[in-house]
């Protein structure tokens, strides 16, 4: 059983989320919903760094914050800062396919390449940095991973609405994810 619920339509959306942050959000970017004004963020937007993933969001709609593979494991001071001094209501942790965190070992060559030739990285500081580093970052399935993080979310910030979504890199159309 597949845990992605495609939303091809408004109906698609669940009525529990429907005039939410978090529903407005699949609004404005699957349907293009003409953007209302915000005074002050409603929703915080979790979501990977990868440039491929560019949601459609509404000018001052939504805190964001961008991290390898949307992981939130480092960062629940500002969560808790879009929730306690922001106001916000609602988060979103939105995975993507084709996430180059769900194989992070396959890019070890072209990691210390890289670093050696833009930045003159010797190899072996390259491949410390990379073993150090890239456990840390390592989420293997994108949607298994943005699942527990809400779940983990949702235990750290109870009566927050916490939703998990899915970002299609091909189609750049956003799903939920059943939990």
């Amino acid at each position: 059983m597949s845990s992605i619920i495609e939303i091809n339509t408004v109906e698609d959306i669940p009525v529990g989320l429907r005039n939410t942050a978090a529903g407005k959000l699949l609004e404005y970017h699957n349907f293009k919903k003409p953007h209302d004004r915000y005074a002050q963020p409603e929703l915080l937007l979790a979501t990977c760094m990868d440039f491929r993933v560019n949601p459609v969001l509404p000018e001052r709609f939504a805190y964001v914050i961008r991290t390898a593979g949307a992981s939130l494991r480092s960062v629940d001071f500002p969560v808790s800062y879009a929730i306690g001094a922001g106001g916000v209501e609602n988060i979103v942790v939105m995975g993507h396919t084709d996430c180059g965190m769900v194989q992070v070992h396959e890019h070890k060559e072209v990691f210390k390449e890289g670093l050696a030739r833009r930045v003159n990285w010797p190899e072996q500081k390259s491949e410390d940095h990379f073993h150090a580093c890239a456990p840390l970052h390592e989420i293997g399935d994108a949607v298994a991973f943005t699942l527990l993080q809400v779940v983990r979310l949702k235990s750290l910030y109870p009566g927050i609405l916490i939703v998990a979504m899915l970002y299609d890199v091909a189609t750049n159309k956003i799903n939920l994810l059943k939990e």
